[in-house]
């Protein structure tokens, strides 16, 4: 499992516990503020209606401010509320309505007013009421000490909500120069918000919790995936090449990878088990001719010969070390292929004259087996490597005339197609067998035919040419002719 501190599972989840934290605030945050501003919105209007209320039940149709035993002496008697104007069209004789929307409390049962203190029992509001010289005619009993007249003015049957020493106050102007106010001690409305912050403080660490949690749990199955390669490829570091990647789903980005991991494991397999066949067929082509001379040398060596058996074993060892040299320098030129050391002089050719002039070279031999070669060549110019490609086409024609019988023919073709240099060799020999196709471009690979490198040869010279083409961005091909004989088709780019 990946759980040091610079882990991928580790990394994320800090980035997506951050992400997450911060949302949350910001969430949290609005949402406390945009509460808050509710909060004091509905305080503003129920501060409102308790004014609207209050104003029949302490001022009578003469203008003037009932004290405290006149307010109460009222109420017990059930007397008719009052109101602080004249009446009006639609109302009943000596009353006023009732706003039609009030805070629980504000009216009884049967409609009738309730004493002051019975309608605010129940809340924290408390109210005041000054009268024209600015004495404190009414309050209740839990208004704060600290209460101040308002100086701000306001016109007739305004209503207006301020903020001041501390408590929230909705201030009413009567007509007969009182002030009416309903407030709260803004300590209470402060300390709800306390209360709601830590409940919204709570919420957001839970959801916080449950979202890391969360996170936590799908990064461990995700990078489980991640831990199952780098435990495949260390098993695989370990030499155990046969061992791939099991992916747990398909279709991911993680099986993606694995899939690819795992093709390129298969190539690296088969890469090393070509790399180990071709190093025990290095050494055991090296071996033979090492033997060979160390044999003609102990041999030669053994007693007194006559100058001929010398000039005759010196002779052997020549032709032994001419193949060890042949084979040592097709080794580096593969070497060099393979890692894209080899320098191509790349310039402008015609590859029907690199043909021609190989044909030339090989005239001799062909004419030794009586073989014809039938050669039709188009001329078009390509960009290649003249000295390369020459040798590969001397490495095509010898095979084939190796393998042809006497007097068999050799079609030889040079063409393009689009933008594709066509060049093909067909002989009339016995073919390569259809299980020896596969790999007849392998190094020192050795069919089932029989047909075995002979002393000239070092069993390289398909491989040479298979990577010089390749290093021109062309292919080489091999297949049998219908009518018997072997097929080599090389492609370049024209």
């Amino acid at each position: 499992m990946f759980l040091g501190k610079n882990s991928i599972r580790w990394r994320i989840q800090r980035w997506h516990g951050l992400l997450l934290v911060l949302l949350t605030a910001i969430m949290s945050t609005g949402f406390f503020f945009y509460e808050k501003t509710s909060r004091k919105k509905k305080i503003a209007a129920e501060m409102s209606y308790f004014v609207s209320a209050l104003i029949p039940r302490v001022l009578p149709p003469d203008g003037r401010i009932l004290r405290q035993e006149e307010l109460d002496n009222r109420h017990r008697r059930g007397g008719p509320q009052t109101r602080s104007r004249p009446p009006r069209e639609g109302d009943e004789a000596g009353t006023r309505p009732l706003p039609r929307r009030l805070p629980p409390g504000l009216s009884s049962g049967d409609g009738g007013a309730r004493p002051l203190e019975e309608i605010l029992a129940d809340s924290d509001f408390y109210y005041v009421v000054w009268d024209s010289q600015e004495s404190i005619a009414l309050k209740s009993d839990d208004t704060p000490d600290n209460i101040s007249y308002p100086k701000e003015t306001l016109r007739i049957a305004e209503t207006v909500v301020r903020t001041v020493n501390g408590n929230m106050e909705a201030v009413h102007a009567v007509p007969n120069g009182a002030k009416i106010a309903v407030g709260i001690p803004e300590r209470l409305f402060h300390q709800s918000m306390w209360k709601f912050g830590l409940m919204l403080a709570g919420l957001s660490a839970g959801l916080v919790a449950t979202g890391v949690l969360v996170g936590w749990i799908l990064l461990g199955k995700e990078t489980r995936e991640i831990s199952n390669i780098a435990d495949a490829a260390g098993r695989i570091a370990h030499g155990n090449l046969s061992e791939r990647i099991r992916s747990e789903e398909s279709g991911t980005e993680l099986s993606n990878l694995a899939e690819v991991l795992n093709n390129t494991f298969n190539r690296l397999e088969r890469s090393f088990e070509q790399q180990v066949r071709f190093t025990a067929d290095a050494s055991h082509e090296l071996r033979t001719p090492l033997t060979a001379i160390l044999t003609r040398c102990q041999l030669t060596l053994s007693k007194d010969r006559s100058p001929e058996k010398y000039k005759e074993s010196m002779a052997s060892c020549l032709d032994a070390a001419h193949h060890m040299k042949k084979l040592v320098e097709s080794l580096l030129d593969l070497s060099r292929l393979d890692s894209g050391e080899a320098a191509l002089n790349i310039q402008d050719t015609s590859l029907r004259e690199i043909v021609t002039d190989s044909l030339e070279l090989l005239s001799a031999l062909a004419e030794k087996k009586f073989i014809e070669i039938d050669a039709k060549l188009d001329r078009f110019p390509i960009q290649a490597d003249a000295a390369r490609i020459q040798q590969v086409c001397i490495n095509l024609v010898s095979n084939a005339i190796k393998y042809s019988p006497p007097g068999s023919k050799i079609d030889i073709t040079v063409s393009k197609v689009g933008s594709t240099a066509l060049l093909v060799v067909a002989d009339q020999g016995p073919g390569i067998p259809e299980e020896d196709l596969p790999n007849i471009f392998n190094r020192f690979y050795r069919g089932n035919n029989g047909m075995q490198p002979g002393k000239d040869s070092c069993g390289l010279g398909l491989a040479v040419a298979r990577a010089i083409v390749a290093a021109h961005h062309g292919s080489i091909h091999a297949a049998n002719r219908s009518s018997g004989g072997a097929l080599f088709r090389i492609e370049l780019p024209a």
